[in-house]
């Protein structure tokens, strides 16, 4: 079965760093990150070739499976604003995105991201990454 025939979404909170560890980002959010990764590690363990790290990121990706991209969304609003003042203490040390991935299935999609994750964002300087995906015999 192939996910980019499918209706599907997700969400992440993606946190960089060049001075913190991933394991200082993970304590000061006070969350455990889907993925974790430091200053020098390798980015793939399989093609040493692809190089290493050149600063530390965590992933903190939504736990919910077959949500709806309006679930998917409102858990990213939970989990940044009940992180909030770590978020905005961490903003001199880090960067940040939001990234989400969506696919309608169709290929014809439209999605709305409502004004209070975008003010959010907007507050913590927190870059919004749109993934959107076409149907695989549509492209």
């Amino acid at each position: 079965m192939t996910r980019s025939n499918e209706t599907w979404s997700s969400v992440s909170l993606r946190v960089t760093s060049q001075t913190l560890t991933s394991a200082a980002i993970v304590a000061r959010l006070s969350a455990k990150a889907s993925v974790g990764k430091d200053r020098g590690d390798p980015k793939s363990k399989s093609s040493p070739q692809a190089g290493v790290h050149d600063r530390a990121l965590c992933i903190f990706s939504s736990p919910l499976e077959s949500a709806s991209l309006k679930e998917e969304l409102d858990w990213l609003v939970d989990f940044i604003r009940s992180r909030q003042d770590a978020l905005a203490d961490l903003g001199q040390a880090c960067s940040f995105d939001a990234w989400i991935g969506y696919s309608s299935g169709s290929g014809q999609a439209g999605l709305t991201i409502g004004h209070e994750l975008l003010a959010l964002l907007g507050d913590l300087r927190i870059d919004l990454v749109l993934d959107v995906y076409a149907r695989e015999d549509s492209v």
